[in-house]
């Protein structure tokens, strides 16, 4: 007889799991088929394995699998994905497999509808649509919904891939035959503590030879802020990077690799750095780790040519840098390492530096960070913090020409005159100790314009004229 499998996998889920057991207990099952219910419980706390078991005495199919310590604790591989691994080897050619999380719901006509599409075309996956709902108010708030079936082979996975992407992001709301996930190799997406459902979903996909997306909604979402979606771990920007490198694979694998799919994935990409950047500012770090995080994000080769292209002039993520940057000016100044490191940030944002600081080098700023994050809020007011840095900071020779500018431009904007000419002065010498005697001579000539007996330009004019 045909199996359908069924798997769910959670951790201190008891608030929602009896939901989520009624709605696989409701499912409607085709003829001809029977269901196996496979409950993984990976090391909760709460009372979950307590309900696990209550259901589990009623309804034979059902199958436990404990685990005494969550993956996370004993540093293993989220366990599903063996589990999984292990169902389809035992399964027979003609088998099934879905997967529900422990806060979700099937409808009950999901099997019937889902079984029905993927026979009559042959395919070897289907996905279908899902209402996303809040847990807290039960309001319905969305849905993920094609308008029509979608059937894709061959060419079909390039030519739709913006189009049914949003579809390759989550392994629910989709049904396998277990004989197409004999060729997957779950390994990496075991890793993933973030992302680790996409992963899983991405390698299934690299694995069909076609699939079909019903447009009908058979699934619910419900939405909750404290789940891992919504909260920041350390891996988190991380995970950005490994799904968009893993999505180019799969664009290699299919010969999907076009403009508009690359342009369409560094879309998500900025997409999601937006949604991770907002969650980084408010999560419970201190602002040093933070910075860290920023710089990592936006020096990273995809980022960098995120930032090259018309993404990220868009709206949503210049606000998201704006922000950004706001954020960084506000911390404050708790020793140089720190200053430092706002500086490095706002390098690696691209954010537009004020005028003051056009042309100087990566290595001066940092050598002045709290110069430049004063600059950065108001450069009129900058100079004295400047004086106060230069007491303290040893540069290299090779610096000195854009410290004499920075002096200059600094008591420029704060319409110091007398400062103003004092470090115009020190500039000329410099240019004329280091063999630069046309830029000294015509800076002196602009200068005697205005102050025609200054005895300090006059005489530069005299030694340049002499040479």
């Amino acid at each position: 007889m045909i199996k359908v499998h069924a798997v769910m996998c959670t951790y201190n889920g008891a608030k929602t799991l009896r939901r989520a057991l009624d709605s696989l207990l409701n499912i409607e099952i085709p003829k001809g088929m029977e269901m196996k219910i496979y409950l993984e419980d990976d090391g909760s706390t709460d009372d979950t394995v307590g309900i696990y078991k209550e259901y589990a005495e009623k309804d034979k199919r059902m199958e436990l699998i404990l685990h005494k310590e969550n993956h996370r604790v004993a540093k293993k591989a989220l366990p599903i994905f063996e589990t999984i691994g292990e169902i389809v080897k035992k399964s027979g050619e003609e088998d099934f497999l879905f997967i529900l999380d422990a806060d979700d719901e099937y409808k009950p006509e999901f099997l019937i509808k889902m079984i029905q599409f993927m026979e009559r075309y042959q395919l070897d996956m289907a996905a279908c649509g899902s209402d996303f709902i809040y847990h807290d108010t039960n309001q319905e708030v969305g849905k993920r919904l094609f308008p029509l079936k979608i059937l894709v082979e061959g060419e079909d996975f390039s030519k739709y891939f913006s189009q049914y992407h949003q579809f390759m992001r989550t392994v629910w709301a989709k049904l396998y035959r277990t004989s197409t996930l004999r060729n997957c190799d779950f390994t990496e997406a075991g890793k993933h503590f973030y992302g680790f459902d996409t992963m899983f979903a991405i390698e299934v996909y690299d694995q069909l030879k076609n699939f079909g997306i019903l447009d009908e909604s058979l699934h619910k979402y419900y939405i909750f802020q404290e789940s891992t979606s919504y909260i920041w771990t350390d891996k988190r920007a991380q995970s950005d990077v490994v799904l968009h490198k893993r999505y180019l694979q799969f664009l290699e694998n299919h010969n999907a690799v076009t403009e508009e799919n690359i342009n369409y994935l560094f879309k998500v990409y900025g997409g999601a750095l937006v949604e991770t950047t907002r969650m980084l500012v408010n999560a419970q770090l201190d602002e040093k780790s933070k910075l860290e995080v920023i710089i990592d994000i936006f020096s990273h080769e995809y980022t960098k040519e995120l930032l090259k292209g018309p993404i990220a002039r868009g709206e949503a993520f210049q606000k998201s840098i704006n922000q950004l940057k706001d954020w960084i000016l506000t911390i404050e100044s708790k020793g140089r390492e720190i200053d430092q490191k706002k500086v490095e940030a706002l390098q690696a944002l691209r954010c537009e530096l004020n005028y003051v600081l056009y042309g100087l080098s990566s290595e001066l700023l940092l050598k002045f960070p709290q110069t430049t994050m004063q600059v950065m809020k108001d450069a009129k007011q900058a100079l004295p913090v400047f004086y106060e840095e230069s007491e303290k900071v040893d540069f290299p020779e090779e610096l000195l020409e854009e410290y004499l500018f920075l002096g200059q431009r600094l008591a420029a904007a704060k319409e110091d005159n007398d400062t103003y000419i004092y470090f115009s002065k020190l500039l000329i010498e410099y240019w004329i100790a280091n063999n630069k005697k046309e830029m000294a001579k015509k800076a002196a000539d602009e200068f005697l314009q205005i102050l025609p007996d200054d005895s300090d330009f006059i005489s530069v004019k005299q030694r340049c004229a002499s040479c």
